[in-house]
């Protein structure tokens, strides 16, 4: 608008100039042009004016869509607190109302099975027309798998988010009460794994040590979890996935002094103390397969920087089966459970366990759990405190001087 007036201003002077030369005929055709320059500048007024009001409506239209938006986040926030409450009362269940829920089921499951087994009995006497009752004991069967499926919660536990077993008795309680399992010795393990190094968790149950490997390794490590029985190994790798973890092998087998067939016994209660000898105690037993490390690992051409064991008295046999590999990797670091009791009945003593150990190199130390600390030991101060006659047992820290 100012440019036209200023243009409208220099006609209007050139025409005052045009008049005092006495050249009407051009004053008239300026005349006619600042006419038409007036109504140009009109039209652009109320082009500005309608611009205007377009450009305050959809002000209006945007505010009021975000108000919306607004409105939308806070219900969202509302949501998302109300979930948050759900989750801790959820957590919040304690222990004894868990294990009474983990036995209800246990209790319902066992009840179904018995009366699937006991419909498969009466069909034999039943001939060809008992086709639907079949149908029928298979469907029980089915609810029985389904019952499993029940018997597993989601629980906080260092860090990571588990699947617990409320049938166990041991492991599981631990976890969902404390939220760890041996917390000296994961805090051993998390200063003495490190980015990129491969692991081998033997005994890995459902995957508390595993997830700490896995996350404690990288994406550029390695974790190998052997375990042999199926229901561990299923929650095991249930876990491993939940985490988001890409890093783990998974093993479904025992790991002994030869490879093959095996029979696991199973604890009814402590799902971490199934075992590859016969006990003195009834268990069911399940076939398994076991390998020994230097068969499974016997083309592996990579590095093997800590082995974790914990297999109910077996880790004797397991070295007796890992004996190249512990001559090809001098820098490998291991953490034993022993248990004189148990390696004896698994048919090789404790002191056969140590001195196989100590051909190898290794230094033994203790690992206080109680007292926190790891203490440079031998192996008569530890058949001394660990009698093979008496159910004691604690973790040993192996590794071979520089």
């Amino acid at each position: 608008m100012l440019g036209l007036n200023s243009l409208a201003s220099a006609i209007r002077g050139s025409l005052w100039l045009v008049r005092r030369g006495g050249l009407r005929e051009r004053l008239d055709d300026l005349d006619q042009r600042v006419a038409a320059l007036d109504q140009r500048a009109v039209a652009l007024d109320q082009r500005t004016a309608t611009l205007e009001q377009l450009v305050d409506h959809r002000v209006e239209e945007l505010g009021s869509r975000f108000d919306l938006i607004l409105r939308e986040l806070h219900s969202v926030a509302n949501r998302l607190a109300q979930i948050e409450q759900g989750a801790a009362a959820v957590n919040a269940l304690d222990e004894k109302r868990w294990l009474e829920l983990g036995q209800r089921l246990e209790a319902s499951s066992r009840e179904s099975a018995g009366t699937a087994v006991r419909t498969e009995q009466r069909l034999s006497n039943i001939g060809d027309t008992a086709q639907g009752a079949h149908d029928r004991a298979y469907d029980t069967l089915r609810k029985v798998d389904q019952i499993d499926d029940l018997l597993r919660s989601r629980s906080r536990v260092f860090g990571h988010e588990m699947f617990l077993d409320p049938t166990d008795s041991i492991v599981s309680p631990m976890l969902l009460r404390d939220g760890y399992f041996e917390p000296y010795e994961t805090t051993l393990i998390e200063s003495e794994v490190k980015a990129g190094d491969v692991v081998l968790d033997i005994g890995a149950n459902i995957g508390y040590y595993t997830l700490i490997f896995a996350r404690l390794v990288g994406d550029h490590g390695r974790v190998y979890a052997f375990e042999p029985d199926p229901t561990n190994f299923r929650l095991l790798k249930k876990n491993v996935r939940a985490n988001g973890y890409h890093n783990v092998i998974f093993v479904n087998k025992a790991v002994a002094e030869v490879s093959g067939p095996l029979s696991l016994y199973l604890c009814p209660d402590n799902k971490g103390d199934h075992r590859i000898f016969a006990s003195e105690d009834d268990r069911d037993a399940i076939p398994i397969q076991a390998t020994t490390l230097d068969e499974y690992f016997a083309e592996y051409q990579g590095k093997i920087d800590f082995i974790k064991m914990d297999i109910q008295g077996s880790e004797g046999r397991a070295v007796r089966g890992m004996q190249k590999l512990l001559r090809r990797h001098h820098d490998v670091k291991i953490i034993t459970e022993f248990w004189p009791a148990g390696l004896l009945r698994s048919g090789i003593e404790a002191r056969e366990y140590l001195a196989d150990l100590d051909r190898q190199g290794f230094g033994l130390f203790r690992i206080d759990e109680d007292g926190e600390t790891t203490e440079s030991t031998t192996m008569e101060e530890l058949l001394s405190l660990y009698p093979d006659n008496r159910e004691d047992f604690g973790n040993l820290y192996c590794a071979r001087s520089a």
